[in-house]
Order: structure tokens, then sequence, then C-alpha cells
């Protein structure tokens, strides 16, 4: 089973025996086009690829290749790919030999390393195959790619083992390197074998020679710049089939850092050394030494180039490659999970100024040898500067195979020496530090031991050098703690001593509550240990002082600082990676980050429910077996039930609950039987320990049982147990249904992999499924939680449960609307975005939830060709929430000025009237100017929002309620008790360019007292109006976000009305209407939307009937619903778009969803602009999208707040159609072309019989003539071409499968005239002719008996004379034809017998004339097989609409329209056609597609239907 596994960030990965962890699927993608970008063969559509390496390296075209042996075949250029289907020879429906949901998409399937999986091709005939790739994008559509290759096994192939390489090397090493492979043949030869290389830095030996050779690969890194290098072997010879070895070389370049990366031997990280140039063996311990500035290191072992995820991310101090134990000792890394030789870390840290520091240090492994090793790897002293009396120390030095090793001793400091009592293992060394005339300072010697055949041992030595009065002294002498409040923070050891070595009492004391020192006394030297309690304290800096006092010296005092930051709340899981993307799933085979076990292997799990009374996480509880792929979780007594909340290792993932249907299961092995003390596991899912559903195993007194309970607040809402037969011993799944639409989750169980069975179905409030954005940490994004738990509760003796797998699915969803516009995609990386503005200059300005903002640059294909940050808010004012941007009506494109809206950075705690307006210009954006401070704020994080100037150059603020329903309440909500203000919950409006205009709207004396600024209240009654537009109809519009959350309005309808409201229902006399649905407002002057606001004297909620009272007199209702937990935020007016696209969009309203739809949501407002003709999702597929922009082109711009992207989206047309004049008599079967503005129909029939009608369209008029008749009889499907300006016809049928005729005919528009030609050499009806290069290609058709044909002829309209050209590869009828690039294309058709019998009523395959070898060339089938169908050949390309044989419709016509690309060979589907016909008469005139006639009914109907596709 292929695993599905997220972003590894705290969980270290497995080396050696194990595969490394899986890094997302996305990520993949993105390097598998990396290095088909470095190989020079990136498309910019998808292709067929093979490669010659598992790691698809060096690939080439699969189409036209030749193939033996193993070959990797894999889809290359893939992006918005859902699924790939592959087909070896038989395209669909045929069934798929291969069908990849997840990127890499391999023909042969993906190993969970990531590698492909090898075609045998020896499973095959040798001969011509064909390889068929359906490819599925996110947004439905479907692509088809075909190849065909040869297949060679009856000559030998040449392999190397391994298949590829790889070299690293630093900047400063030019040293060259080599390694040696394997060349051998699949069966024995006696060729000669030539190698060779295409690489000035790559070199091979021998270059020639027989097989079986060993070759010697060599890399030169001189005078290479630091970078990525690729080079090929290439092994040929007569005979056999030649191989590559793929030789990869990366130079890294030297990076002077003020950071380091040390190795030690000892957890807690004393005598290390620095990692550069060491050799190591065993057990180490590596680490990046911290510094107070560091806020994250992420450490890459042999990845230099940092491809994936890092091996292991540490957020808090001590920084350990490793990771890092609950006593802040370090994990330890086995070395001997590395082969011998050389290797790399490389560590990249984040400093709190933003910044990034990279180190990448190179070392060699030395485990096959024995070692040297000192009894102490550090030693330490000091003395006074005065005092030159050396320091000596003894250790003892040994040889770890207990021998006689002869050994010397060497020290790279000239005051450090060492001298041993024998010259051989085991010897006592002894280490003499001598201090004299060393200035006062810190001084770092080591001391090392060699001998052949051994690895060396180091010791390292610190000696202090002390000046100044002589006395008592310390080290370190100051002190730093960083830590999280209310959590453990690590001690530290003060160590005293005395500058004349003397001994001294003293004793130790501190002036802070939170600063300890044990013991409080002590003889010098005597180390202390210091510890810092932030118990009860909350984010900030805190200074103290230890006292260091002595009778008889001068008293020392060591300054401490503790800094508690929430920067890191989710530690040791960053913020971003607790919420996982769908599908996540655990397989307990290897590790795969985040908590880890006890053994330091990533469970895959991000968060822990966090009891109020217990541990919580307790790791040696926890171990994954990785041969039987299982978690096994050990108990302890500890539960989450109503208030005894002490269960430990509640695992869990959080999720995104209101995008889709998530399918969540886990598999508990062999049950245990329990001691029916009610132990119990299982599956959990729920916001936290008192608001969760579970669904367990659990020992009863009845023996084991099926149980499920669901708690709200503390107390058993429901719960059910149920009696499922004997249990233990059993393998049982368990399975939840969490579906928002719905909200419930349906629980279920299946015993031993039976048949699922149904437990039951439990409601849960809005909250479980993270319905309200406001009460959302948007750091993590979600507050619905999932995952596993087990408890031995009130047994005598721990269980151990063994969970196999964890999986989350997603389920179903909205269905994306068919519509006349296709989007194409575009991602860029990008943290939290939350507002954007399209600005003068051709930037995309866009917001970073704490106040970064990026100008970002796009080129005409939207490649992000620039990003400018810009800081100067955040470095005003410090972090900010940033929900809001604008340009000032004066901007330019030389002089941009942002108007930028924010508050208080607490995303759950805001500070009051902490809404400010700031003003960003000059040079660089470097000119701050506060406008406006002092707007509302809710503790929750409803804000200040968009702001935006109005055609009148005022500036208008949309403000957030700071109450759920305009009252506050005491249910605990995010919102707590803060009440609503004067400015609260409205649209504001401030005339912010009036000479003395006052934007300082704090009220010091009452914050729900008015506002003494000029910022006043334009509309009212809006609980939370993320964004508002001005349309160009003169109208503005707002979203305004439904209650999600337990929230009340006032406790009176009349004035006044402040206080508490009631949470009861307001069906039982309480305050609370109940979730309320998203809206789209129409702002009006001085109207009220509905959300109460006791200090405006609004006590009505809505339109009264909750309070049984008459709505306010200026109350306004919506104009539409968008629909409930949507959460509805950005909103623009579409523009700027031209042809179907413009005509579709330009001026409908565009919203983002960010809950339920997770969608761009259309909606058409009525001429009037007050009401609203329809709505629906428009574009789907997004991850929280937030804010909104257009350029004025029509590219749109969404935000994926909870994807940290922002997406592109040019909108492409689909194609619109239009009725015109129809034509003047039914018609079936008639056949037409185009010369200049006009269509000729000609031939057909009707109910009056077979037709030799013309008749004339001109496009310019809408109108129909008649010219004269086509000379002879009257026939359907004829072939009719156009050539140099006249219309030539020729053959078709008197008859439905007879009466083949072989007349052809010109006719003269200027004229009127028709002249007769020389017949056709072969009789057929149904034929289709192209006029190319300068000739008349006439291909397939039906002859008398009614068989069909592959006949092709040409017809040389210069001479009159008919040629023979080769006939198809497929006998077809009624198939259509285009020319494309010049090129002749036949489309589908039918393959039938004289007898009646079809093998192909409908074909499927396209076959292209190469003329300049006289062969037919199979291209891309077309999606839909089809016969008498209508080929237009607008901008380049051909559209196939309608057509025949459709078993699926009872008229038996295809409605389906797609579009050919002859450039790609690839198909996409366009907007249906409104009357679906077969056998219409089909012309292209400007690029406007026109059908006219033809049947709705398979078989004989007439219609005048005229109906025209343009673009």
């Amino acid at each position: 089973m292929r695993s599905i596994q997220q972003k590894n960030k705290t969980g270290f990965q497995q080396l050696g025996s194990f595969h490394l962890i899986t890094v997302h699927r996305l990520v993949k993608t993105l390097l598998v086009t990396c290095l088909l970008l470095l190989s020079g063969l990136a498309l910019a559509a998808p292709s067929l690829l093979v490669s010659g390496s598992p790691n698809r390296s060096a690939p080439s075209a699969l189409s036209g290749s030749e193939l033996t042996g193993n070959a990797y075949i894999f889809i290359g250029s893939p992006t918005n790919v859902q699924r790939v289907r592959f087909y070896l020879d038989n395209p669909p429906p045929a069934t798929a030999r291969q069908t990849e949901n997840l990127g890499p998409y391999d023909f042969s399937g993906t190993a969970p390393d990531d590698t492909a999986y090898p075609f045998n091709t020896g499973s095959v005939s040798d001969g011509q195959h064909t390889v068929y790739a359906e490819i599925t994008y996110i947004d439905t559509t479907t692509q088809l790619l075909s190849a065909a290759f040869t297949i060679n096994n009856a000559i030998p192939a040449l392999s190397f083992s391994p298949s590829s390489l790889s070299f690293t090397t630093s900047e400063s090493d030019p040293a060259s390197q080599n390694k040696t492979v394997t060349l051998q043949a699949s069966e024995n030869t006696a060729s000669t074998i030539f190698l060779s290389d295409d690489a000035n830095w790559l070199s091979v030996s021998p270059t020639s020679g027989s097989v079986p050779l060993d070759v010697t690969v060599t890399v030169n890194p001189a005078g290479l710049a630091p970078g990525n290098y690729t080079g090929t072997v290439e092994a040929t010879g007569d005979g056999v089939s030649s191989a590559s070895l793929s030789v990869s070389l990366t130079v890294v370049a030297d990076q002077p850092s003020d950071f380091a990366l040390m190795v030690s031997t000892n957890p807690d990280r004393s005598a290390a050394t620095t990692l550069q140039g060491s050799t190591v063996a065993g057990q180490i311990y590596v680490f990046v030494p911290a510094q107070a500035n560091m806020t994250r290191v992420q450490f890459y072992i042999d990845n230099p180039n940092k491809a994936g995820s890092p091996d292991q991310t540490e957020n808090l101090a001590p920084y350990d490659m490793a990771g890092t134990q609950a006593n802040d000792t370090a994990v330890p890394y086995d070395s001997t999970l590395l082969p011998d030789g050389d290797h790399t870390v490389t560590a990249v840290i984040a400093t709190s100024d933003a910044g990034t520091h990279e180190i990448t240090d190179f070392f060699s492994v030395t485990n096959q040898g024995p070692l040297l090793t000192f009894s102490q790897g550090s030693l330490s002293g000091s003395r006074h500067v005065d005092n030159p009396e050396p320091v000596v120390q003894t250790v003892d030095l040994t040889a770890s195979d207990s021998s006689n090793a002869s050994f010397s001793l060497a020290s790279n400091a000239a005051w450090l020496s060492g001298s041993a009592d024998s010259g051989t293992t085991p010897a006592t060394v002894t280490v003499t530090a001598n201090p004299a005339g060393l200035p006062a300072g810190v001084y770092t010697g080591a001391l090392s031991a060699t001998a052949n055949g051994y690895s060396q041992g180091n010791l390292t030595f610190t000696l202090t050098i002390t000046d100044g009065a002589q006395g008592l002294l310390t080290t370190p002498t100051s002190m730093n703690f960083e830590g999280q409040p209310d959590s453990p923070i690590a001690s530290q050891t003060l160590n005293v001593s005395h500058s004349a070595n003397e001994t001294h009492d003293f004793t130790v004391s501190t002036n802070a509550p939170w600063l300890n020192a044990s013991p409080t006394s002590g003889s010098t030297p005597q180390g202390i240990t210091i510890s810092a309690d932030s118990s009860g304290l909350t984010t900030g800096n805190y200074s103290g002082v230890i006292t260091i006092s002595s009778p008889t010296n001068t008293a020392v005092e060591v300054p401490v600082t503790m800094v508690l930051s929430s920067n890191d709340k989710c530690a040791p899981i960053p913020c971003g990676d607790v919420r996982v993307s769908l599908p996540y799933q655990l397989t307990f085979t290897e590790g795969q980050g985040h908590y880890p076990d006890r053994n330091g292997w990533g469970t895959g799990f991000t968060w822990i429910d966090k009891p109020s009374n217990g541990t919580g996480y307790i790791p040696d509880n926890l171990e994954m077996n990785f041969f039987q792929g299982v978690l096994q979780l050990t108990t302890t007594a500890g539960i989450q039930y109503k208030s005894v909340n002490t269960q430990d290792n509640a695992l869990a993932v959080g999720f995104a609950a209101p995008n889709q249907v998530t399918h969540i299961s886990t598999e508990v092995l062999n049950i245990p039987p329990g001691s029916g003390n009610y132990e119990q596991a299982g599956l959990w899912f729920g916001n936290n320990e008192d608001n969760y559903v579970k669904l367990v195993v659990m020992s009863t007194p009845q023996g084991l049982r099926i149980h499920y309970l669901m708690e709200l607040g503390g107390v058993t809402a429901t719960e059910k147990v149920i009696s499922a037969g004997s249990l233990s011993g059993l393998d049982i799944t368990l399975s939840m249904s969490v579906n928002p639409y719905e909200r419930n989750v349906d629980l279920a169980y299946k015993i031993e992999g039976g048949t699922t069975q149904q437990a039951g179905t439990v409601s849960p409030p809005d909250e479980f499924f993270s319905f309200d954005a406001a009460g959302i940490d948007p750091e993590i994004g979600t507050r619905s939680f999932t995952g596993i738990l087990a408890t031995h509760r009130n047994g005598s003796t721990p269980l151990t449960y063994l969970f196999d797998e964890f999986t989350l699915e997603a389920g179903g969803g909205p269905l994306a609307p068919d519509t006349a516009v296709e989007f194409v995609r575009k991602d860029y990386d990008f943290s939290f975005p939350t507002s954007m503005v399209w600005g003068p200059d051709n930037r995309l300005y866009v917001t970073e939830l704490f106040g970064t903002i990026h100008a970002l640059t796009f080129d005409a294909n939207m490649n992000l060709i620039n990003d400018q940050v810009i800081e100067s808010l955040v470095n005003a004012v410090g972090p900010r929430l940033t929900l809001g941007i604008t340009t000032s009506p004066d901007s330019t494109p030389t002089n941009v000025e942002l108007w930028v809206a924010h508050s208080s950075p607490s995303v759950d705690n805001g500070e009051a009237n902490s809404g400010m307006v700031t003003r960003l210009g000059g040079s660089n954006f470097a000119t701050v100017e506060h406008v406006i401070t002092g707007l509302p704020r809710a503790i929750a994080n409803h804000s200040i929002n968009s702001i935006h100037f109005g055609p009148d150059n005022l500036l208008y603020i949309a403000i957030g309620g700071n109450t759920g329903a305009g009252a506050p309440n005491q249910s605990g909500s995010e919102f707590g008790e803060r009440a609503e203000q004067p400015l609260s919950a409205a649209i504001l409006v401030a005339d912010v360019f009036a000479p003395l205009f006052d934007g300082t709207c704090a009220n010091p004396i009452d914050i729900y007292g008015p506002a003494p600024c000029d910022v006043v209240t334009y509309a009212t009654g809006l609980r939370n109006s993320y964004d508002f537009v001005f349309h160009s109809n003169g109208r503005m519009y707002a979203t305004d976000n439904g209650l999600g959350v337990t929230g009340t309005y006032p406790p009176k309808p009349e004035p006044v009305c402040t206080g508490f409201g009631n949470t009861a229902s307001y069906k039982n006399g309480g305050h609370n209407p109940g979730p309320q649905p998203d809206l789209l407002l129409l702002i009006e002057q001085d109207k009220y939307y509905g959300h109460p606001n006791p200090y405006r004297d609004e006590c009505v909620f809505k339109d009264g009937s909750y309070q049984n009272v008459a709505p306010l007199p200026n109350w306004e209702p919506p104009i539409y619903v968008i629909g409930d937990h949507t959460s509805s935020n950005a909103i623009i007016e579409y523009k700027g778009a031209e042809g179907c696209v413009g005509d579709f969009l330009n001026g409908q309203l565009l919203v983002t969803n960010y809950s339920i739809g997770d969608d761009i949501f259309r909606i058409q407002l009525n001429a009037n602009g007050d009401g609203v003709i329809e709505g629906e999702p428009l574009i789907t597929g997004f991850n929280d999208p937030l804010p909104l922009a257009g350029n004025p082109s029509g590219v749109l711009f969404v935000g994926q707040f909870g994807g940290s992207k922002l997406t592109s989206l040019q909108p492409v047309s689909l194609g619109c159609w239009q009725t015109l004049a129809p034509s003047p008599t039914n018609l079936l079967d008639a056949s037409a072309a185009a010369i200049g503005n006009k269509m000729y129909v000609v031939g057909g029939k009707n109910a009056s019989g077979h037709l030799s009608t013309l008749w004339i369209y001109d496009a310019l008029s809408d109108s129909w003539s008649q010219g004269a008749n086509l000379p002879g009889v009257g026939v359907e499907n004829p072939a009719v071409v156009a050539h140099n300006g006249l219309l030539y016809v020729f053959g078709g049928s008197t008859g439905p499968f007879s009466g083949a005729v072989n007349n052809a005919a010109v006719y003269n528009p200027s004229t009127g005239n028709w002249q007769s030609l020389a017949g056709m050499p072969t009789a057929r009806g149904g034929a289709t002719a192209q006029s190319v290069n300068g000739q008349i290609i006439v291909a397939g058709g039906m002859n008398s008996s009614g068989s069909s044909l592959a006949t092709v002829e040409a017809f040389n309209p210069s001479t009159g004379l008919w040629l023979n050209l080769p006939p198809m590869q497929t006998r077809r009828d009624n198939p259509g034809s285009a020319v494309l690039n010049g090129e002749f294309y036949v489309f589908g058709g039918r393959t039938r017998n004289a007898d009646g019998t079809a093998p192909e009523p409908a074909l499927a395959t396209v076959e292209k004339y190469n003329a300049s070898n006289g062969s037919w060339v199979s291209q891309t089938p077309m999606p839909t097989g089809r016969r008498a169908m209508s080929v237009g050949t607008a901008n380049g390309k051909a559209q196939i609409t309608g057509g025949e044989h459709n078993p699926s419709n009872v008229s038996g016509v295809f409605e389906q329209n797609e579009e050919y690309d002859p450039d790609t060979n690839s198909w996409r589907s366009l907007t249906s056609a409104p009357t679906p016909r077969h056998g219409a008469a089909t012309a292209t005139i400007n690029d406007i597609v026109h059908s006219v006639g033809g049947g709705v009914q398979s078989g004989t109907s007439y219609s005048t239907i005229h109906e025209a596709l343009r673009f």
C-alpha cells in the first residue's frame, strides 16, 4: 500500500533499513518537474516519458522509442492533476492497467519511496505497442495522451548497477571524487562496448571493453560555481541496446556564518567540536548552539539542496539534529545508519528578524574500524590573569578493541599540551593548560589521539582567564531562559569558583519570585542549579538578578533574563502543520514525522488533546513496529470523561471539517479481552476533552462491546453500548463519516474485514465542524480534530492496543458547475494571505496575516517574476492582524500609495479599540502615517476588515461586530463578554482628505461612549462584513458572515437593551437565534441590516420575528442568501474579459466561500441591480479561499489562507452559442463549406427526398439565398470543400446505405454557375474532403454495397486529374476532417460491413496524413467516439460537435463538444451545443463555427436549426 504522508517538521527520518519519510505528494510532483527542467525535456503540457532509472532521471519522449529490459514510463510536467489511468495497447473504455491517484504518475506504479516501479518489457511481445494515459484534472476535465513505441528484447540489453550516482562537495574543495559501477548485459555478447560522457567535469574509465565491466566514474569540481550539475554516461555497442547512467554533482557554496554545527559524543553536548571535517562513529549528538535571536533550525542530512522536507525541525532551543529529550538532553543519532564515507549536514537557521542563515558541514563516518576514546570528552579550568600557574588534569585513553594501539598526541593550541605514561593504549594522559601570557578571555583547544587503523580520539579543553578584582567568579556571567507560559523550562547550571582556586563559602539569593537557585549556599568551586518558573506568567520579557555573597569576597551579581513567547503554542509541532490535507494516511511502517514515539520516530499525528488533569503526551507509551505496520499504544488509567479529563496520548490531526464529507477510520488488531473494568480503545472526533464524539471497543463486565458517546460541554449528550458477539482477539475497523452538509457523524464498525455495521448517527453542534472562522486560530486553521485513544480506565494493569493504519479520506462535496469558461491555475507559495488589491503600477499588493505586504509582478503568462517585501507597517508598530488594503485614488503607476487596515495581532484576545488605518507611501513605502486609530476590535478575530475608496473619494471601512448576535453572553465563546460599540458591526465612512480631518476615534473615558472622531457610520447592522464592492451599476454590495457559534441578541427589543443575552434558544424563552446563513447585502446609506447594537439603540434582531416585534423602520433584508456556514468573505465585480468570457461574467459579483464550498461563487444580478437572477459556484477546489482581486484583463487572484497559497486564474473561453437565421428548408446530411463571409450548403435530404439544392448563408446580414442546383441527382452526405474561392462537391449517395455516386462538380460564386468535373475513381457517399497543398484529398466514405472504405484519392484542380493516395489505417464512413497547421486530419466515423454489421459504429480514432512520406499516423483519440458530427476549425483547432450513436441518450445524439489542439495532440471539453444534432452542415467563418440543419434524433429526422459557436 502506498502511504500518504505530510511534511515532517519534528519527527526524525529513519535511515538505513527503512525508507526515508515520504514527502507530501505535491512537493514530489514539483521535484519531478524540476528534474525534467534540468534535463531540458520539460514540456508546457503533460507528456509520456520514459527513463532507464527508477528516479526518472534523463528521460526521453516515449513516442518512437525502442525499449528493452526494464523501463520506467511516467507522465511528465503534470499540474492540477487529480488522477491518471494508464492503458497498454487498448485505449479507454478498456480496463486500465494502472490507476495513479497521487503524483508521481507512473505506468507501473510508484514505490513507497516515490521511485517508479519498472515496466518489464519482456512481459509483452516484441514489436510496436501503444501506451494511453487518461488524465483527469482537478476541475474534472480530462485529456488523453498516447505514445507508440517498439519493444526489442531479441538483442542483449545493457544496464548499469547502480543506475545513478550522486556526488557532493564544497566550493573550497576542488579534489576529484570517484565511484565504481558495474556494466552488464542481459545475455552474453561478444560486442565491444563503448562508454562516453556528456559533461566536462565528468569522466569515465575505461572507455571501452567487454561486459561485465567495472567502470570508474570520476567527477572533478575544480572551477565549478556552487550549484547542481547533471551528466550522463552512455554505454553503446553493435547488436546491443544502449544504457544510460545518470550522474549528479552538487557543489555547496562556502557560507561564512555566525552560527555553527557542532558534534559531541555526550547527550549534554559537552566536549563538542565543529562538525566540519570531523570523523564520527557510533552514537553522536549534532546540534547548533543556541543564540538569543534564533527561532527555528531545520536539519537536512546528505541533502544540501534541501529537497523536500527537513529530516528534523527544532522550534525551541536546544536545537538538536535528532531531537531533544524532555530533560533537554539531546537524542542520539546512530551514525551506523549511514554508510562509511563522506556525508553532509545542512542547517537552515531562522532568526527573529525574519532572516535565514544556512550552514553545510562535511564529515566522515567510520564505523567499520576500532576507535580511540578519552575517558572524558571535555575538561575546563580557570585562572586569574595574574596567576600563571598551569591547570593540570588527567584522563584515560583506551582503544575500543582493547588492543595495545601505538598512538601519538597532538594539540591545536600553543597553551594546551598532553603527555602519556605509555606509548600504547591503555594509557593515562596528563593534560596541561598553561595560562602564562594569555590576556583575559575564554580559550578553547583540542587534544587529539591518533593511531593507524583507528578512528581519532578527541578531547576539548576550555580555559577561562579572568581579570579585574580577584575573588568569586561565575560561569556563565549572565543567563537567559526561553519558553512558554505555564510550560516547563530547562534548568541551567551556574558554576561558582575563586580566581585563586581557593575554597570560600558563599550564599546565593535571587530578587524575582520566578527565579530559583538550589542549593542556596556552598563552597567554591561548586555548581548551582538555576531554574525559571513560568507558571501564571504571560508572554513577555522578564529580568532578574542572582547574587553570590561571601564574607571574605565582593558579592557577584549575575543578570538573568527570561523570554516567554507564544510563537510556538503548538510545539513541538509547528502550528502550520497541525491541519493536514486529505487524503491523509498513517501506515506505521515508517517514521512519518510530527509527534514521535519512544524511539524518536514520528507517528504522523500532529495534535495532542491536552487534558486538564493528566500528563497528556507520554512518548514512552507509544512504539511503532515497522515490520508489523502497527502503532503499539500502552494505556494509562486516564480518560476524557465528564470532569475527570485525564486522558493521555489522545493523538490526533486537525482537518478542514467544513470543506467536504470526511471518512475517518482505524483498525485495532487482536483486541485484548480486558478485565471488564471499561478498558477501551478507538476513534475520537471533536474540539477538545469536553466536546467530542468517540467510537471505541470497550471491555465491560458483560464482555467486549462497541460503545459510542458524545460529550458536549463536559456532559454526556448521547451514549450507546452495542453487543456484537465475541470480539476478543479479533481485528475491528472503526469508522466515522463527518458530514458538514447534513451536520452529523455516521458511526460504523467492521469485524475481521466483514460487512460494515452501522453503530449510529450523532448530530454535534456546529462548533465541531469549524464553521465559524471567528473562533479559529488562523495559524492552525481549524478547531476540528480527530484521532485515536486508549485507556485501561479502572483496570489494574495497563494494556497495549495495536492500531493498524489511521486514515482520513475526502468524500463528496458540492459539484463544480458547467460554465462557458475555464481557468488556467497557477499557484505561488504565500503565507496566510488576507487581502489584496491590483495597483495602478500593474502589481498585485497582498497582505499577510500579521502585516507583511508583498508587491508582486507577473509576466503575461502569470509567472511571478518579482516579489517586493514591504515591512514598513511591521517595523513601525510590530505584528498586526491585517485584513484590508487598498490604493489611494490619486495613486499613479510611478507613485503608488497604500492604505492598510489592521488591529491587535492576537486572533483570540483582541485588544479593544486597536483598529487602525495606516497610509504607506514614499520610497519603498517607508513613510508611515496612522490616519485613523481607535476603531473597535472584538476579542475574537472580528476586526477592521476591508477598506475601499468610493467613487466620491471617501474612505469606506468594514468593521466586524464584537458579539455573535448583538449582545454579549456568558457561554465562554470566543467573543467573550465585550459588548458592541458605537462604531462596531457597520460600514463606516471617513473624508480622510478633509483639511481638518480627525481620525482619533478611541473614547478614553468610556469605550462604549461616542467616538470623538470624524469617522461615522454609513450603514449599520452588519455582523461581520469582510468585504464590499462599488459596482459599475452605481450600487454597493457587501457580504455578511452568518452566526455559527453560540450568539445572543439583546435582552430587550427596545432601548435601553444593553446587558447579557440568555444563551437558551429563542424557542425556549432565550435570546439565541441559532445558526444564521451568510448573506449578500445591497448597501444603502443609513440602512440597518439586522445585527443589533445596543449602543446605537438598535435592539431588534433582523426582521424582529425572533423577538415577535416589527423590524426597525430602516431595516433592509438581504437580496440573496448565499448559504449556511459558507463564511462568504471577499467580493468583487468581475471586469475586463472579452468574447464569451466577458459576455458571461462581466458585471457579475464573485464571492469567496471560506468554509462550506471552498469556492469562488458567482452571483448574477438583475438589470436593476436590486435582486439576484442566479448564484452558483464558479471555481472550486480551493483550501480556505479568503481574499480575491482581479486585474484589468480579467485574470483573477485568490488567496488560499488554509493552503498558504496565492493562485492566479486566467480565464479561457470554452465557447458560447448563438441562434441565427434558420435554413429555408429542413435538412439532414447536407454538407457545407465557407468562402469569404458566406456558407454554401449543398444537397442532403428531407421529407421530400434527396436534394440537389444549394443554399447560401450571408454571415454579415444573417440571411439566406438560393443558388443554382447541383448538377445531377440529389445526394446525401456529399463531400464539399472550398478551394481557391471555388466550391467543390464530390460523390454522395442516393440511398441510406446504397446508391453511391462518383459525381464531381465545381461552383463559381462569382458567376453562380456549376461545372462538372472528372468523376472520382471510387464512387462513394459519406466521404470527407479538404484542400491541402494545392490538391483536394477525399478520404473514406461508403460504397454502393454499404461497406465503409479506407480509400483516399486526391484531385488536382489545375489538371483535373485524380491520384490514388495510401489508404487510411481504418475503414470509415461519415467521418469529420480538418486541415490544421497545413496537415490533413480525419476524425471518427463508422466502420460498417456490406452485410449491415458495424464492428465500430462510432469510431474515436484520429489519423493524420503525412504528405512527406505518404503515411497515416495515429493521433490522440477523441474522448467521444462518434459519426456524422460537425467539425469546425476556429482558432487553428478542430471543434467536434454532435454526431450520432450515443447509447447513453434516448435521442442517440451526442451533446458533447470537444476541441482538438494539433500543437499538443490533446483534447479539451467545450460548452455543449444547445441543440445536439447529427448530420448537420458545418462551416467556419471568421473563427465562428456554423452548424445548420441535421437531426435531433438518431436516424431520419430533419431540422432548420442554425446555431453558431464562437469564443
